[in-house]
């Protein structure tokens, strides 16, 4: 059977007998923009409502692990751009406006650092926010490594323990996805800093204390155990080190739609590849099938 094209499931989805909010969740899923549903939505004389799925709810900050980035160059960067960003020595602080520099010693290279984020949020504030700090890093001449990460924490206020259960038990079941668009360093048990969920046993976990049990109380680990009771977050830290927005905002994307999918479900299939997700985006599964053909 041929593949439908992108143009023909959207009409198939607009011209089903179902209701309009159905259809509107249906096309963001396919990867349609707010925009792009309200011209439709124009066109076909209906009215646009909220639409599931086109709101980032969760509060974030990332971690961009780097090098060849001085605590001045980085200050002198953000400061043009209008960001407040200081050099904080070691510590575990959530800042809620400045930007902070920290030492990691984890980390090869001159002038290594880690630039934190300050807790963010939404579309409009906290991604673009994000956006600009990367391209101030950028223009500060910063580089990044094989030893260098880009951790993202999740925050939710209202998490409980058998969602928070869930959020380890699918990582671990679609880890094998995870690692084909991570390169080698990142897979598996490669690295030190982000050890593996696979072979864990989380089937008699009911709580928080249970799943920090059974990673031994131990954050180095693609998803924290303990971050929770620090920060109140999920930390994914799989990820390699870079300050290519593009790849860091479709990371961000990817967790945070595993949290919130797996507020209510549990991943019980057997997934061989990311285009069988049932949480992304027609147009995100597409940019992490393209890197895992690229890391292949």
């Amino acid at each position: 059977m041929a593949t439908k094209s992108f143009n023909e499931q959207i009409t198939e989805i607009v011209n089903e007998n179902s209701t309009w909010a159905t259809k509107q969740t249906k096309l963001v899923k396919l990867g349609l923009t707010k925009s792009d549903i309200y011209r439709l939505g124009y066109m076909y004389g209906l009215t646009v409502t909220a639409v599931s799925g086109t709101k980032f709810a969760f509060t974030f900050g990332v971690e961009l692990e780097c090098y060849n980035l001085t605590t001045r160059a980085a200050e002198n960067a953000f400061n043009n751009v209008g960001l407040p960003i200081y050099y904080a020595g070691y510590t575990h602080h959530d800042e809620q406006r400045r930007f902070k520099l920290v030492p990691d010693g984890s980390l090869a290279g001159n002038d290594t650092i880690e630039c934190v984020t300050p807790v963010l949020k939404g579309t409009r504030n906290g991604i673009a926010t994000l956006k600009k700090a990367v391209g101030a890093m950028n223009g500060a001449g910063a580089r990044v490594n094989r030893t260098c990460g880009t951790h993202i924490h999740i925050g939710c206020t209202d998490m409980t323990d058998d969602w928070y259960v869930r959020i380890f038990r699918n990582y671990q079941r679609i880890e094998h996805i995870i690692d084909g668009f991570m390169p080698e360093s990142r897979r598996g048990n490669n690295s030190q800093w982000c050890r593996s969920l696979v072979g864990k046993d989380f089937s008699y976990c009911r709580t928080i204390y249970d799943v920090n049990r059974v990673l031994s109380f131990n954050r180095y680990f693609k998803v924290n155990p303990q971050s929770w009771d620090r920060h109140h977050t999920i930390e994914f830290r799989q990820h390699s080190g870079t300050l290519d927005y593009n790849k860091i905002y479709n990371w961000l994307m990817f967790v945070s739609k595993l949290v919130e999918y797996s507020r209510e479900n549990e991943i019980t299939a057997t997934y061989t590849n990311v285009n069988e997700l049932p949480f992304l985006t027609e147009r995100e599964k597409s940019f992490f099938a393209t890197r895992t053909a690229e890391l292949a």
